[in-house]
């Protein structure tokens, strides 16, 4: 807090500062509560995680700003509503946001090292097609920092989890990956989207989870639940079949 009102609420200045001290005045700190996760030099700690949403006050839009929010605010309800992509019918990224749980890659290792941490902070630079092109800073959960992630090296904490325990195609029922090879967006290239087809209406998710959901929830409703079988769903659990 007192690094943000020396920066006059500067996040990225304030975060700065605190990766420094923390580097500087606490290089005696224990480290018996973090998991290494290489035998290469640690990087930059933080003492704790401080919710952006709790520490930089709102800014009072003006009302030429309002139209802008309304837009943002229906962009939010179509990625955490299953039924908003079926109606949208658009290819969006994933609106992920300050303060959210991801899984992200880390740069230190293999390529392949993705761990639980929160978004500290979101910058995004124009783009075409498909929106603008994001980057990440990350605050592991043993504290290590990441800045300026890329857009495909984050992954909300429940996708992350959906595609570790579904991670093949052919494990998705009713639900195919849908990317655009010619793209200049490497978003739109590398993840791309997840389509549902059942009963002639299509969706588009940016979420696996959700699109696997909303076909399960489909097929419940235009079938009946009698007429559908664990085998039919994604997550039959979730519906007590």
């Amino acid at each position: 807090l007192e690094c943000l009102k020396r920066m006059n609420g500067d996040e990225s200045l304030a975060f700065e500062e605190l990766r420094v001290s923390a580097t500087k005045g606490n290089k005696k700190m224990s480290n018996a509560s973090s998991t290494p996760k290489t035998t290469q030099s640690s990087r930059h700690r933080v003492l704790e995680y401080l919710e952006p949403s709790e520490t930089v006050p709102e800014k009072k839009e003006g009302k030429g700003k309002r139209k802008e929010g309304a837009e943002k605010e229906a962009a939010n309800k179509e990625e955490t509503d299953p039924n908003a992509g079926a109606t949208a019918n658009k290819r969006v990224k994933p609106l992920i946001k300050k303060g959210e749980k991801v899984y992200a890659c880390w740069s230190g290792g293999s390529g392949r090292d993705w761990f639980p941490g929160r978004v500290w902070d979101v910058k995004e630079s124009p783009g075409a097609e498909f929106g603008p092109t994001k980057e990440y800073d990350i605050v592991f959960d043993d504290g290590d920092t990441e800045s300026n992630v890329g857009e495909i090296w984050v992954a909300k904490k429940a996708d992350y989890e959906a595609c570790l325990e579904k991670p093949e195609e052919s494990d998705w029922i009713g639900v195919k990956n849908v990317c655009v090879p010619d793209s200049k967006d490497e978003y739109a290239r590398m993840i791309g989207w997840y389509e549902t087809c059942s009963g002639g209406v299509r969706g588009v998710y940016s979420s696996l989870r959700e699109a696997l959901m909303a076909h399960d929830k489909h097929l419940i409703e235009i079938r009946g639940r009698d007429n559908v079988s664990a085998t039919d769903l994604n997550y039959p659990e979730e519906h007590d079949i």
